[in-house]
């Protein structure tokens, strides 16, 4: 590294071009990723389909369609398939099925050693793996047996740059002689993790002209979110020149200084992220417990103070003492009913037992009947599994913070309400007939709820969409992973 004295009379570091190269090559180094194999044997010999393996601190889940598969030996059919060993997956019935692996992180390549049942056919069979990144397509690439056979073995890859963390692999085509369903055995998998904290080495691209621009880039990988890419322009530093006054040297020195105070940014930016996903989890812990202590202790306690006051109404002589009774039971009473209601706000208990469908239709339908609007409430595809507390919770919280505004602001007369779960995604959107506003005046303190939202869907990793305008109603869409946020931590 070279000293230059600067202007004011002070020091500056460059970087020298061949010291940028090092510099590059070595990041290039660090950030090459090796392969993690995954070998059946490490699973129990006769399990099923969810299967869980751990190596090289990735985790793969295997799933899979129709009858499915599970471990059994590689000589299961008293012989064992070129390149199979020890245990493998093996079909449970004569049927198709394809084969669903999740990963815990980002992968470039997979590859599985797969086995297609041809029984003695003379064409040969083709396999398929498709790539997905959170549900989205992200690869796909086919396979074909390279002799046909009763089980030939071939080994099924794919590659993306991007990365994916789901596979699937399936039986593309039979050959003709099939009289079943298409199956296959499968052995070790291997995949190469996705580096997503060093750069990649710059490109160097000329038009070829003599006083051409070369351009350079230098690419981070940022998690979960798209490349960042910093561009230089400069002329030819080979040969000299009028108008090549340009210092690459320095211009690589700010970009890969930028590159690195970009990455600083990302990672703060995510640890931010993760204490307030914490900070609304340990909310809603703190409400629920709220909430059961107003319902279980002082609920129980003026539910006995009624019964108390009901039965001295009844040895009560005279009208003056029964009705004094009478008032103080219908006092207990609202009191007990706010009570219920201030649980119900804190944490509904129809959100913990019954899920996020259950719990908004019963919101909802209070909303209705309290202000007199006309509330129209469509779920699609949550009658599945459970998502994660936290995902239900926060769509929960967006719909309860929309119909808050809605009622205090909109001076609508009925809202639309839509709950949809689509593959690795759920959503919800609250539409309403009211005054509308300007989004774009909805930063300042008087729309803290549309700020709160939107906190609450970035926390997910999700998006927050409000569209609006004076005399137009408004829309408001959140959409969030299903995924656990916090897969770790149970």
């Amino acid at each position: 590294m070279e000293r230059e004295r600067g202007r004011a009379g002070g020091e500056r570091h460059r970087l020298t071009w061949p010291l940028v190269l090092s510099c590059l090559a070595l990041l290039a180094g660090r950030a090459a990723a090796q392969g993690v194999l995954f070998d059946f044997d490490a699973a129990s010999p006769g399990a099923g389909l969810p299967l869980e393996l751990t190596a090289g601190g990735i985790t793969a889940r295997l799933t899979a369609t129709g009858a499915g598969f599970s471990i059994q030996r590689a000589d299961v059919l008293g012989f064992t398939p070129a390149g199979f060993s020890g245990l493998c997956l093996y079909p449970n019935a004569l049927t198709a099925s394809d084969l669903r692996v999740d990963f815990s992180r980002k992968v470039t390549s997979f590859s599985i050693l797969t086995a297609p049942e041809e029984f003695g056919c003379d064409t040969s069979a083709t396999m398929r793996v498709t790539g997905y990144l959170d549900g989205a397509f992200a690869a796909t690439s086919t396979t074909t047996a390279p002799v046909p056979g009763t089980w030939p073995t071939g080994t099924a890859t794919l590659g993306a740059a991007k990365g994916f963390n789901a596979v699937v692999v399936h039986y593309e085509t039979p050959p003709s002689c099939h009289d079943h369903g298409p199956v296959f055995m499968a052995d070790v998998m291997t995949v190469t993790p996705l580096d997503e904290s060093l750069f990649v080495p710059i490109v160097l691209s000329s038009a070829g002209a003599a006083d051409a621009l070369y351009t350079t880039e230098l690419t981070l990988t940022n998690r979960g979110a798209a490349d960042a890419i910093l561009t230089l322009d400069y002329a030819p530093a080979f040969g000299g020149g009028a108008g090549q006054g340009t210092d690459l040297s320095a211009q690589a020195s700010v970009a890969i200084e930028n590159a690195l105070l970009f990455d600083e940014i990302r990672t703060t930016q995510e640890r931010s992220q993760t204490l307030s996903r914490r900070l609304v989890e340990v909310q809603e812990e703190e409400r629920r417990a709220i909430a059961r202590e107003l319902h279980d202790e002082t609920g129980q306690s003026l539910t006995g103070l009624l019964y108390s006051l009901r039965l001295l109404e009844r040895g009560a002589s005279g009208e003056g003492p029964a009705g004094q009774i009478h008032e103080l039971e219908r006092t207990v009473q609202e009191v007990l009913e706010n009570l219920h209601r201030m649980a119900a706000n804190l944490r509904p208990a129809s959100l913990d037992h019954l899920g996020l469908e259950a719990a908004l239709r019963q919101h909802l339908a209070g909303v209705e009947r309290k202000t007199g609007l006309t509330v129209r409430f469509r779920a699609r595809g949550l009658d599945g599994d459970r998502m994660p507390p936290m995902v239900e919770a926060t769509l929960y919280r967006v719909v309860q913070e929309a119909m808050t505004n809605v009622v205090r602001h909109a001076r609508a007369t009925s809202v639309d309400v839509l709950a949809e779960r689509k593959g690795e995604f759920v959503s919800v959107l609250i539409e309403d007939d009211g005054v509308g506003f300007d989004p774009a005046e909805s930063g300042g303190t008087t729309h803290l709820g549309l700020i709160g939202m939107k906190e609450r869907a970035e926390t997910l990793g999700g998006t927050f969409v409000v569209e609006s305008a004076p005399g137009a109603g408004t829309t408001v869409v959140v959409e969030v992973p299903c995924a656990d946020p916090n897969p770790d931590r149970r």
